[in-house]
């Protein structure tokens, strides 16, 4: 969690698509630093690589929030953030489901692999589709 805060602080140095995009980039270099270490008992680059993922978490959730939160209303701020968290919270616990289940017949480091693709596959979807904010003269 920590590291996720640091990843939002320095999302104000970015604009908010370029926030997204370089998040999502840290957290799938996470995700193979993570496999990476799990496979071969790397303590340190495992410590260090969940932190880089910490620090992209942050960095991702702030630029998207930076994206939709400047066209909504006041009044739709709240409603919308509840929206945001509910599908970020789901989007964790799914995956997280999966690999409780996985863990029956599959290793921690393969499952760790697993979520290291989920995250390139986010990583790239996210260089695809991140926009920033419309400005007010676009509104």
């Amino acid at each position: 969690m920590a590291p996720s805060f640091l990843g939002g602080f320095l999302a104000g140095r970015f604009t908010p698509a370029a926030a997204q995009r370089t998040g999502m980039t840290l957290v799938a270099a996470a995700g193979i630093g993570l496999t990476v270490a799990g496979t071969a008992g790397i303590l340190g680059l495992f410590i260090g690589a969940g932190v880089v993922g910490g620090i992209g978490i942050g960095l991702a959730t702030s630029g998207s929030m930076n994206t939709l939160l400047p066209a909504a209303l006041p009044r739709e701020r709240a409603g919308l953030l509840a929206v945001i968290y509910a599908i970020y919270y789901t989007g964790a616990a799914a995956p997280s489901l999966i690999a409780g289940q996985a863990s029956r017949i599959l290793s921690l480091p393969a499952i760790t692999a697993g979520y290291a693709v989920l995250a390139g596959l986010v990583w790239v979807a996210t260089l695809v589709a991140a926009r920033n904010p419309p400005t007010p003269a676009m509104l």
